[in-house]
């Protein structure tokens, strides 16, 4: 997960998930607000989205709970982008 910093001070979430087998484990609405000493946030404020994944909950298209990126928004969010040339030992 990828973290900026907001005027507050406090930080705001980002999360891609792109290309990825969703399993019927993961909920309809993936992503819940969370509260932190006494201080509700809501995840609608941090950038949660999804691209061209598939399995049982994945959707093709926007909604108010599982928003998606666009093809060309997309190409901003590559593994190379956050990896560089490092491929993980997944063995």
């Amino acid at each position: 997960m990828r973290t900026t910093a907001v005027a507050t001070g406090g930080a705001k979430g980002s999360l891609v998930i792109r290309e990825s087998s969703l399993p019927a484990a993961i909920k309809a609405a993936p992503y819940q607000d969370w509260t932190s000493g006494g201080t509700t946030y809501s995840w609608k404020d941090s950038f949660f989205r999804e691209y061209a994944n598939t399995g049982a909950v994945s959707v093709a298209s926007a909604t108010e709970n599982r928003p998606q990126l666009t093809a060309e928004e997309a190409a901003s969010y590559e593994k190379a982008d956050y990896l560089g040339d490092w491929t993980p030992d997944l063995g």
